[in-house]
């Protein structure tokens, strides 16, 4: 189906697909949890899979424990309360005892440089967040990013044609749009690499329906384009980083090629890129949880 072709030829699919990161394992594993709870008869009486997927998928990206509370919001508006608590029980001490032995070893080795001085400072990372940006910034950040997901004028396209769109029944259909929703507020708390939307997009295009693939035929191109060349509106100083943006309309390299220019521009100096991004988060950590 043309949705998914929307989805593997998206900029933000190609690039996380093409770079050795954790947005597409964690995608694959947190997927097929949701999959195989509501489409496979074989799982059909028993969450043991579906957990150890997600929480796989959440030992590969904490903040893919999403899934688990897409599916605990799903159930309990289903009135399945006794599912809900199992599945959230059952996901949490596997999540749990995948995590413990690497914490108990950073714990340990932190406590040993005097880095560290409460077991409790671990979880700080669940309040991070661009305090340093404004609320204003961080908005307009966050609406930026999302111009990625499917290229500008795909988007422009898209927008245009979304009262010729509908949501498919919502049965199964609205974990996935409460997970697309967790995805986005949590993107709007941190708004920096886009890759943190690939769930929310492949969500999106799950969601829909299209009332003629005659839409689609128009959309899917331009999509696939934006990989390559793109009408770019808007240049920032430093990419993912920006404090600063400019309007300026003009054609320029896609995402998939902008990409691949930076990763080949700092593998050049790839020793200096390494030793900076460590020390990087060394001094980011070293007084305690960054923004804290």
């Amino acid at each position: 189906k043309l949705n998914y072709l929307l989805i593997v030829f998206s900029p933000i699919y190609l690039i996380s697909g093409f770079t050795v990161i954790d947005y597409s394992l964690g995608a694959l594993l947190g997927f097929s949890g949701i999959y195989l709870y509501f489409y496979s008869s074989k799982y059909k009486n028993t969450i043991l899979i579906p957990s150890l997927l997600i929480a796989l998928s959440s030992g590969v990206r904490l903040s893919n424990l999403i899934y688990v509370f897409g599916l605990i919001i799903f159930l309990v508006i289903q009135k399945e309360y006794s599912r809900a608590i199992k599945f959230f029980v059952t996901t949490l001490i596997l999540t749990f005892f995948l995590y413990l032995p690497f914490y108990l070893n950073l714990y340990n080795l932190l406590e040993q440089s005097g880095s560290i001085s409460s077991l409790n400072e671990f979880f700080c990372v669940f309040s991070l967040t661009n305090t340093d940006l404004t609320l204003y910034d961080r908005l307009g950040r966050f609406v930026l990013k999302q111009v990625s997901l499917i290229g500008t004028v795909g988007l422009i396209v898209f927008i245009l044609n979304f009262k010729n769109y509908k949501i498919s029944k919502l049965n199964e259909k609205l974990c996935f749009l409460i997970i697309f929703l967790l995805f986005q507020f949590s993107f709007l708390r941190l708004p920096t690499e886009e890759g943190h939307l690939l769930p929310a997009l492949i969500c999106l295009f799950l969601i829909l329906k299209f009332n003629t693939n005659k839409r689609l035929l128009v959309i899917f191109p331009l999509v696939f384009l934006s990989n390559f060349v793109d009408m770019k509106f808007y240049d920032v100083d430093v990419p993912n980083h920006a404090t600063q943006a400019y309007l300026n309309l003009e054609i320029k390299e896609g995402f998939l090629i902008e990409d691949y220019i930076q990763r080949a521009d700092k593998g050049v100096n790839k020793n200096f890129n390494y030793k900076n991004a460590k020390d990087s988060i060394f001094t980011a950590w070293s007084n305690g949880c960054p923004n804290d």
